[in-house]
């Protein structure tokens, strides 16, 4: 599922863009984004060589099984041909109708709610967007994922797929966004599962603004789960010089899917954070952020909900 911010900004969130027709990127620049480049790459492999950590997980949704020969290489295969696709065609739709947009990413792990949905490895992550005058909007994005969070299946799928559509509209300072998504896992409908949202956002300042989001699903299907849940996004931020902003987050995951196992729930609900920093270089937006969970997160999810540095390199066309 797709992470806060991944496709469209959660309610409180501003993304820094420089302004058409503002400077060309300086030859500093390029410098800088070649810096951040660097660490992206250095945490990723603080990452990819974390030692995996035992601990309490869901046992049904998360089964490790051995990966065949040359598993490991069709992953790299399918993110491969899914970024290519992804930069194609985003840069097909820059010259398209004026209410089409496009969105690619490359992140240092993929977080939903504060869970890792790629294993703690790297995604790359892209989507399409078209707005109405009249607020009325549609959308669709897709990342890769790790196929231990469908065991039992012969066709673990490597992306996830989400369509959404909603109405968004401003009234002085304050924002309003209500739609549905749709989350779909190919080769995998059994994980598939629908969404609808509201939220709304205050502008306290030119630089600062406050968000909150519902989002409620009647049947969430996760871990052999099929039932009612709803998740309160709470997020802010705040410019703090120029084309340099912070943002926080919280967020809380409740409902029937979360009752005790007993009752066929998860066992208990559980709190994520973030807090980031955000700017842009060269026409590439950059975001560093600290994602971490409650410990009720750590006991349902184990090393998945660990504390964590997530580094986003992303363009909108």
């Amino acid at each position: 599922m797709h992470p806060w911010g991944a496709k469209r900004p959660p309610a409180g969130t501003v993304r820094v863009h420089r302004a058409p027709g503002g400077p060309n990127p300086s030859r500093q620049d390029y410098r800088n984004l070649l810096f951040v480049i660097a660490i992206f790459l250095r945490v990723w492999k603080m990452q990819r060589s974390r030692p995996q950590a035992a601990g309490p997980r869901i046992q049904v949704s998360f089964i490790q099984r051995p990966n065949p020969t040359g598993a490991d290489d069709m992953k790299f295969k399918c993110t491969r041909t899914l970024l290519a696709t992804l930069l194609a065609a985003a840069g097909a739709t820059a010259a398209a109708d004026e209410g089409l947009s496009a969105n690619v990413a490359l992140a240092s792990d993929y977080l939903f709610r504060g869970v890792s949905q790629t294993d703690n490895q790297m995604a790359v992550q892209g989507g399409f967007d078209w707005s109405h005058a009249s607020g009325f909007y549609l959308g669709t994005w897709a990342s890769n994922v790790d196929s231990h969070f469908f065991p039992g299946n012969d066709r673990d799928p490597q992306i996830e797929w989400d369509l959404y559509a909603g109405f968004s509209g401003e009234a002085g300072d304050l924002g309003y966004d209500l739609g549905a998504i749709r989350y779909v896992y190919p080769g995998y409908s059994n994980a598939n599962t629908t969404e609808v949202y509201v939220g709304g956002t205050y502008q306290v300042t030119d630089g600062a603004s406050l968000g909150a989001k519902v989002y409620y699903s009647p049947k969430l299907k996760f871990a052999g789960v099929s039932k009612s849940a709803w998740y309160l996004s709470l997020d802010g931020d705040f410019e703090v010089v120029e084309n340099v902003k912070l943002a926080g987050h919280v967020g809380f995951s409740d409902g029937n899917a979360y009752d005790s196992t007993a009752s066929g729930g998860l066992g208990t609900n559980y709190t994520d954070y973030r807090i980031g920093v955000s700017t842009s270089l060269a026409g590439v937006d950059l975001d560093l952020s600290w994602v971490d969970t409650d410990s009720d997160g750590s006991t349902l999810f184990g090393n998945l909900a660990d504390g964590r540095l997530v580094l986003t390199l992303s363009k909108s066309f």
